[in-house]
């Protein structure tokens, strides 16, 4: 059962047609320097707010069904907004005065194996990490990152980029 939720959050993430606005405020919480990106229709990644130092904020009038994610600016280590990391905004309900939604970005819990993987490569150059005598999953991670983002696709069914989407988008650019 575990591994059909695991997969079901692997799904590729995409951006949905939406008229129904959503007025954002992100507020870099952590202590690093953020990247604020947009998912936008094919799955690419759109940064709207590069480099946002802590307590700086970013407004962005967003839409329902357009997730965003954070990154570390400097490593590219997953940041959160709230406890998810994808944020879906909450749309507009038209009160008047506009309000908008404040979204909090902070890191994350990192697993053990995640953390000790952020070290190293800020410790090592790619060339080196075959002479480490550490675990091979490490070697494996340090070598592969995994940037896929993790959400769940039940919530946002709409937004999954299906591999065929995917195809078809990257014969259209050629």
């Amino acid at each position: 059962m575990t591994g059909d939720r695991e997969e079901n959050k692997r799904h590729l993430l995409k951006s949905k047609r939406s008229i129904d606005k959503a007025i954002v405020r992100f507020e870099n919480r952590s202590p690093r320097t953020a990247d604020v990106i947009w998912i936008n229709f094919r799955g690419g990644r759109v940064t709207y707010a590069n480099g946002l130092r802590p307590y700086q904020h970013y407004d962005v009038t967003s839409y329902d069904g357009h997730p965003w994610i954070f990154r570390d600016h400097t490593t590219q280590d997953k940041l959160y907004a709230g406890k998810k990391e994808v944020h879906f905004p909450i749309p507009w309900a038209g009160e008047v005065p506009v309000r908008r939604h404040v979204v909090f970005i902070h890191i994350p819990v990192y697993s053990l194996i995640e953390r000790c993987v952020q070290v190293i490569r800020q410790l090592i150059n790619d060339v080196d990490i075959d002479d480490l005598e550490i675990p091979k999953e490490l070697k494996f991670r340090l070598r592969n990152k995994d940037d896929t983002p993790i959400w769940n696709a039940e919530e946002h069914p709409e937004c999954i980029l299906h591999p065929e989407q995917q195809n078809h988008d990257q014969q259209q650019q050629q």
